[in-house]
């Protein structure tokens, strides 16, 4: 037994003072013979002894109610079964810190019950005390300390937006230097992203205790992606809000996207274990804004922070001839077109910085325009396309070395069709095998050795188009006299999206929290605290970097709070623990005071009986 407030048994020694008053006015009878009530003495011999044990008994019980007030006070606690005082061992301690902690009071009451353990143990033990996230206040967990200091840490230590792993945790702390025999002991939710790639030291020792708070149902923002990102909106951009329903239950509710002074609210239900989208048509403008779900449990995976770069009306130079390219770029109504196209027969001469891309149909550069279109590929959303003809000049050659090295020109008997189509590339994410791109034919091409990445193939395993980041490498010309594709309902749509796709990389400007800050020298915070290069982002919220917004987001495994299951504990030789069985003392406070009061009534009781 242990007490919180162990000064208070000193008052228990005031429970003698019935005993001195008993003493002090104890009644003295002399003894007078009386010839005639001589009959009397027996009967009177049985009452004295009853007065004399009621006497006795009211003494007790008045000492009882004294002591049991003070033992009230004193807040008396029964230790575990598991958790006997006197534990002796060198106790690493993991407080469970992530962003699923935020449901409800499960981080307090972690804070609670890892103090409760720590006084469990031999005050010759050490801990270790160790949040699993990190915060930009964390202190590194370098040595043991003993159980008084090791109370306090734990309740310095703060809840954090980022996803832990024990794993992780494991690789940064020591415990070469323990004293005693060495435990684990987490406390947490217990979700199971945490446990992935569990260490096999672990797993051996049997050292490993858990105790979980378990937390309840929870839907999630998961990701908002633009629905088409290689389709350039004219007035209008659609953006899909996946939901995530990660419980056991239906979950309905309202989502709402806000971008700037443009507000959209739908009404949704998400079946149990299930993900949805929702679509939301923005205008152009709005480039970042925020998604929000209403009545939910988690609140930190409730808002998604978006900031995206839909693709703009590009500027196109071609060099060479467009007989085939400007009306595939150009549709009728020209003031609808998402490109505007200038086409010269040669690249000396252009000022490049006014375009967007540059096709090279079929045309050779000299050594300076090799120089030019170097400094062209260098900037941020520019692009080459390069359609090879029959020959390959060397300073061509050397332009698309990066991207493909030219073999030689070959000229199959007949004709050859794509033998292969990578569909999951956003050139082709929107065809289906069965719209005869396939069968399209190429009567001769240029065979070339793939430095970059190939998204179709001819017949024999020749690339057809490679691409590596804004360079890409098509094997032929686009003339009827190389191939029909130009026939083909499916050229229009492929040569946008090559052109998109090339030009825009990289569609979303937003990061989660942990990532590294690379693209920038420096970034504010939503707090205005300024983030340097290599740092990782440690809140969400929009972050403003050269005029940019940028947003981050939690993680969205999060949001899933499902626990580890006995089975996969088991497995991994950790033993959950039974937190009021095991680990948490009962506090008698409360048992002493109603003792008290019992004790009260019987004096009361015996003082009524004579």
């Amino acid at each position: 037994m242990t007490f919180i407030q162990p000064l208070f048994l000193i008052g228990i020694s005031l429970s003698i003072i019935p005993i001195i008053i008993h003493l002090w006015f104890r009644k003295r009878l002399q003894k007078i013979p009386f010839s005639t009530l001589t009959f009397l003495k027996k009967t009177e011999a049985k009452r004295f002894g009853w007065l004399r044990l009621r006497e006795i008994i009211i003494l007790l019980l008045r000492c009882l109610i004294i002591a049991c007030l003070f033992l009230s006070l004193s807040k008396p606690r029964v230790s575990g079964m598991l958790f006997r005082n006197g534990r002796l061992a060198s106790v690493v301690l993991i407080i469970d810190n992530s962003g699923s902690m935020r449901y409800g009071d499960r981080f307090d009451t972690a804070q609670r019950r890892a103090q409760e353990a720590i006084v469990q143990y031999a005050s010759r033990s050490e801990f270790m005390v160790v949040p699993l996230c990190r915060t930009p206040q964390a202190y590194d967990p370098v040595s043991w300390i003993n159980p008084r200091s090791a109370q306090k840490r734990v309740n310095s230590i703060q809840l954090s937006h980022s996803s832990g792993s024990i794993a992780e945790l494991y690789r940064h702390i020591s415990t070469t230097d323990a004293r005693h025999a060495v435990e684990y002991l987490y406390f947490g939710d217990g979700q199971e992203l945490i446990f992935m790639d569990f260490p096999a030291d672990l797993t051996m020792d049997d050292n490993f205790l858990m105790t979980t708070m378990q937390a309840g149902s929870n839907t999630a923002i998961t990701r908002v992606v633009i629905k088409d990102p290689v389709a350039v909106p004219l007035t209008r951009y659609t953006v899909l809000a996946y939901i995530r329903n990660f419980s056991h239950r239906r979950w309905h509710g309202s989502i709402t996207l806000t971008a700037g002074d443009y507000v959209d609210e739908k009404e949704m239900v998400v079946e149990p274990e299930n993900e949805l989208p929702v679509e939301f048509d923005i205008p152009v403008g709005k480039r970042h804004g925020t998604v929000r779900l209403f009545d939910d449990s988690l609140s930190t995976d409730n808002i998604y922070y978006f900031a995206k770069t839909p693709v703009r009306r590009l500027r196109v130079l071609i060099i060479g001839t467009d007989t085939f390219l400007r009306p595939a770029l150009l549709p009728t109504q020209t003031e609808e077109s998402p490109f505007t196209i200038t086409s010269v027969p040669q690249l000396a001469g252009m000022n490049l910085r006014q375009y967007d891309v540059v096709i090279l149909n079929g045309r050779e550069i000299s050594q300076g325009d090799r120089v030019r279109l170097d400094d062209f590929l260098g900037q941020p959303e520019k692009s080459v396309i390069c359609c090879l003809g029959d020959t390959v000049m060397p300073q061509l050659a050397k332009f698309i070395e990066v991207c493909s090295v030219p073999e030689n020109l070959v000229l199959p008997k007949g004709y050859v069709t794509l033998d292969w189509i990578d569909f999951d590339h956003p050139v082709f994410d929107v065809f289906v095998p069965a719209t005869g791109l396939q069968s399209t034919k190429f009567f001769r091409f240029y065979a070339i050795q793939p430095r970059g990445q190939v998204i179709a193939k001819f017949t024999g395993g020749y690339p057809f188009i490679t691409i590596a980041n804004n360079l890409a490498v098509i094997s032929v010309q686009f003339n009827p006299e190389v191939t029909d594709l130009v026939y083909k309902t499916s050229f229009v749509p492929m040569l946008h999206r090559l052109l998109v796709s090339t030009t825009y990389q990289a569609h979303d400007r937003e990061f989660f929290v942990d990532d590294i800050l690379e693209d920038h020298e420096m970034v504010r915070t939503p707090t205005g605290e300024p983030l340097k290069k290599g740092q990782a982002f440690f809140i969400p919220g929009f972050h403003t970097a050269d005029g940019t917004t940028l947003g981050v987001n939690i993680d969205p495994e999060e949001g899933n709070l499902k626990p580890l299951g006995p089975d996969v504990a088991r497995a991994l030789n950790i033993r959950q623990i039974d937190y009021s069985r095991d680990i948490g003392a009962q506090d008698l406070s409360t048992f002493f005071l109603l003792c008290a009061l019992c004790a009260l009534f019987l004096e009361l009781l015996f003082l009524i009986i004579k």
